[in-house]
């Protein structure tokens, strides 16, 4: 079995949620503005912030992180720029 199938696996196992290859989410790190930043890293909430994005699977364990995105850009926005979501766009790192 592959790392995908593992993962899926134990979610089923778990959860009883089939197909399942990792859980996700984004959190928005507030941060002081660095100087000249302009509003590179304003979010809406009306904070300055870097985003971290990551995924994990049916035991909590992180298997992708992505840290480090403007604060400005939105979940959606990040996760399509993301390396996983890039990934997942071409079909490079799709479980089977």
């Amino acid at each position: 079995m592959n790392e995908w199938t593992d993962i899926a696996t134990g979610f089923y196992n778990k959860w009883q949620f089939p197909n399942c290859t990792g859980a996700i989410d984004g959190k928005h790190v507030i941060i002081e503005a660095l100087p000249k930043s302009g509003s590179t890293f304003f979010n809406y909430k009306g904070a300055h912030s870097i985003i971290f994005l990551a995924t994990c699977d049916s035991e909590y364990i992180f298997t992708t992180v992505d840290i480090g995105a403007y604060g400005r850009q939105s979940d959606g926005g990040f996760f399509a720029r993301s390396k996983l979501g890039r990934a997942l766009e071409n079909g490079t790192n799709v479980p089977t």
